[in-house]
């Protein structure tokens, strides 16, 4: 439909088989910024199909970019104003089972190719470095895993130090610094069995918000991190108690709260806890009270819906929680498991008195002592 009534003549082509499928998609999609002016666009299609069987399709779709460009010099420039703003970076999104995962990067082509020059740069050195001795640590890396290992020591780096921009600890305010969630510095966390920490087991670890990792590798992260005790109930794995006593109460019932929930407490939402409202229930103004019973994590969205359009978290005579919709129909909120052994030995036998259970996280420094958010956020 497009074709036939915007681009007749590439239509034309694609039928006698001047031009495949492909290039008449590159026509297609780059002469659409160009819909208001049907003259250029016109003048555009010509021109690419005249040249089109002696170039290739990315040579053609570059050929085209020129052109439309040309046609239309004040354009560009509009567009990149509107697209810029969708600039952004996605979260990793893991991969099946081999614990790896991508991510990816949007946004205006010199700060990408800026970025990418950087990090190649830097790769490079480093294989330069390690061509001097075959007991470098980078000897025998190609230069796709030494880019990667490159943004991967820069954002440990960061973590470390609390600002990203520097590699010494006396120049933070050179670089960005690391902003805190909930009054909780940016850390990256692993829990595992201290029978895991200690080699006596291959347990899975779990990496807060992607999943299990393989135990080598959680020792490994947890070698230079700060460990944290948690007690967690040894049938259910559920968290009793956050250790934990740097931070004034309020800080710790905060992060109290993010580890046990570890996501929204709606049901099948997986927005994870320390990127929630803690929310009060009953509500604060209804006498609800700042404690661990009183209070759960909810994705802003949900917490909107429980404190404005009927939605609600009701507790049964067994100590349950249920998430009640405004037309009355309740679901289960289940607690999280945080005990790898629970989570994965699947053990059915009651084990004697509380499991302590270790947790790898980067070190922070102490927080205020600021009350949890005020309720109903806006």
């Amino acid at each position: 439909m497009h074709l036939s009534q915007r681009l007749p003549e590439t239509l034309a082509a694609l039928r006698s088989g001047r031009i495949d499928e492909y290039k008449a998609r590159v026509i297609r999609d780059y002469t659409q910024s160009l819909a208001d002016k049907p003259d250029a666009r016109a003048t555009v299609e010509h021109v690419a199909l005249r040249v089109s069987g002696s170039k290739t399709a990315p040579q053609l779709r570059e050929f085209v970019k020129r052109q439309v460009a040309a046609a239309d010099p004040a354009s560009p420039e509009q567009r990149r104003e509107v697209a810029q703003a969708g600039r952004h970076v996605t979260p990793p999104i893991p991969e099946a089972d081999d614990g790896m995962a991508s991510m990816g990067l949007y946004g205006p082509t010199e700060a990408l190719a800026a970025f990418y020059t950087a990090i190649d740069a830097a790769a490079r050195a480093r294989r330069d470095a390690a061509a001097k001795g075959p007991q470098h640590p980078d000897a025998g890396k190609s230069l796709g895993q030494l880019r990667f290992d490159v943004v991967s020591d820069l954002a440990f780096g960061g973590l470390n130090a609390g600002h990203l921009g520097c590699c010494r600890s006396d120049c933070a305010g050179v670089g960005q610094r690391l902003g805190a969630q909930q009054g909780v510095h940016a850390h990256i966390t692993v829990r595992m069995s201290t029978t895991t920490a200690a080699g006596l087991d291959e347990l899975p670890a779990e990496l807060e918000g992607y999943g299990p990792i393989p135990a080598s590798i959680a020792r490994r992260l947890a070698a230079d991190a700060t460990w944290r005790r948690l007690l967690t109930d040894p049938v259910t794995g559920r968290l009793l108690d956050y250790g934990r006593t740097t931070y004034a109460p309020p800080q710790a019932l905060r992060e109290f709260l993010i580890e046990r929930d570890v996501t929204c407490r709606m049901p099948t939402c997986t927005w994870p806890a320390r990127s929630c409202d803690l929310d009060h229930e009953p509500a604060w103004n209804d006498g609800g009270r700042t404690s661990a019973d009183g209070m759960n994590a909810l994705h802003r969205r949900h917490h909107v819906a429980k404190t404005h359009h009927g939605c609600r978290i009701e507790r049964d005579a067994d100590d349950r929680l249920w998430w009640v919709s405004a037309t009355g129909h309740a679901y289960p909120i289940r607690p999280e498991v945080i005990d790898p052994l629970v989570a994965y030995a699947g053990r059915d036998e009651r084990p004697r008195g509380r499991r302590e259970l270790g947790r790898a996280e980067e070190p922070g420094p102490p927080g205020g002592a600021d009350p949890p958010p005020a309720e109903p956020p806006v």
